[in-house]
């Protein structure tokens, strides 16, 4: 099933009964706008979320503000290449928009409770805990940039 909507405040309540598979939206809407559309939406209702928008050029803030919100991906309208189905631009974008749409998102449980989580304990000792994600190739890199001798990788 597919739905149309030129506000956000029009498609949130839709969205369980048109059960997508994925949302395209542009950033640029009348109303909570894109960034809270997609906040809302991850927050309420998890699903993959394609921007299509003249703002989302590489390396943008808008960008940022939307995959930051929960985006899957967002790309320029301008980068679109659509009049030659049989493109390979056009092809390459039909591909991603499927892979996007295979996403399946977990919602998160709701616990009830309101209000901040509890601190942690003091343990009484500092934490020496450093975090680092990679994505394929990166770990190969990360042992050359930080020296392998001292690191102990644990997955």
């Amino acid at each position: 099933m597919t739905g149309v909507f030129a506000t956000a405040e029009a498609m949130l309540p839709q969205l369980e009964r048109l059960d997508p598979d994925l949302i395209t939206m542009d950033l640029e809407m009348p109303g909570l706008g894109g960034v809270g559309a997609i906040g809302r939406i991850m927050r309420d209702r998890p699903l993959p979320i394609l921007v299509l928008s003249a703002h989302a050029a590489k390396g943008s803030e808008k960008a940022a503000e939307a995959l930051a919100a929960g985006a899957l991906e967002a790309m320029a309208k301008s980068s679109l290449r659509m009049l030659e189905p049989a493109d390979v631009w056009a092809t390459a974008i039909r591909s991603r928009v499927k892979r996007l749409a295979s996403v399946q998102l977990k919602r998160r449980p709701r616990t009830g409770r309101l209000g901040p989580v509890p601190a942690r304990r003091d343990l009484g000792r500092p934490f020496r805990v450093v975090g680092v994600g990679a994505s394929t190739g990166g770990p190969p890199a990360l042992l050359n940039v930080l020296g392998a001798r001292r690191l102990r990788l644990h997955p």
